[in-house]
This record gives C-alpha cells, structure tokens and sequence, in this order.
C-alpha cells in the first residue's frame, strides 16, 4: 500500500468525517496539553466538585502517552445533538420531557469507528 503525506491523509480524514456526519473534524499534535498545570491546580483547588474521575484519570488527561503509546496525532471529532427548545411530548399522557441521547451516542460510536478505520487503511 502507497503511504501518502500527513497533510493529506489529514485532508482525507477531515473530508471522511464529514462525508458520515460529524460536523467538525480536527487532527491535533498528540502532545501534552499546554494548560496541564492549570489543570492539576484547578484540581487541587477542588474546582472539580463531585466530579471524581476528573483526578482519578489526571495523569492520563495531562499525557496523552499514557493513554495511546506511540501515537502522533488526536482526531476530534463533534457532532451536534440539538432537538430544538421545545420538549418532546406525548398528547395522551400530558408528559413532556427529553428523548434519550443513546441512539446517538451508539451512531456517533460507529461513525467514529469509521473514521478510525479509515485512517489506518490509509496510513498504516
């Protein structure tokens, strides 16, 4: 298989995304986040409130290495759940609320495995 450059295997990538419905697509350096100290002072500070996993997963969060060893680039992906500002209803019921985002979440799972694939058949 032919490799081709990084800037257009990028190029590729964020069209693909496109093409199966993100609505935005980002490839990014796979080093450290430049706010990594803020981060962990924000945590020490306890600005984190009750959201415990935030220090569980701080080393992880501070390098992406220790999550994806070897990897070179992050693609980031988004996709928009808007369903409008009124609540879904039921007539016959009177009760109104919000439909559950899991067939979403399980759509966006398979187009993201997608785009994965995509990128490694392209650039083993």
């Amino acid at each position: 298989m032919m490799q081709i450059s990084a800037t257009e295997l990028k190029t590729r990538l964020v069209s693909f995304a496109r093409d199966i419905g993100f609505d935005s697509c980002r490839v990014a350096a796979c080093n450290p986040p430049v706010h990594a100290n803020d981060f962990r002072e924000w945590l020490r500070d306890g600005a984190h409130g009750e959201m415990n996993y935030m220090q569980r997963g701080e080393d992880k969060r501070c390098d992406p290495e220790k999550v994806l060893p070897g990897a070179r680039s992050i693609v980031v992906v988004a996709l928009n759940y808007f369903q409008g500002d009124a609540p879904h209803g039921d007539a016959a019921t009177g009760r109104r609320g919000r439909l559950s985002q899991s067939p979403q979440d399980r759509e966006t799972s398979a187009r993201a495995a997608a785009l994965y694939r995509a990128g490694r058949e392209r650039n083993p």
